[in-house]
């Protein structure tokens, strides 16, 4: 009883291990991504604020 117990444990301890390092990823992927969108809607508005097309 006591390895299975044990092997249960072990299991459910990979599947965390790799629950969390997926979403470590994806959390990275997502600031990336975020952080490319965000500096192209800046470069945008700042095109459209030098060229006097600015209608905020």
């Amino acid at each position: 009883m006591g390895r299975l117990v044990a092997g249960a444990v072990r299991l459910s301890n990979d599947r965390v291990n790799a629950v969390s390092a997926l979403w470590v990823l994806i959390e990275q992927v997502f600031d990336r991504a975020w952080t490319v969108g965000s500096l192209l809607l800046m470069g945008m508005l700042t095109t459209l604020f030098t060229f006097d097309m600015w209608v905020a």
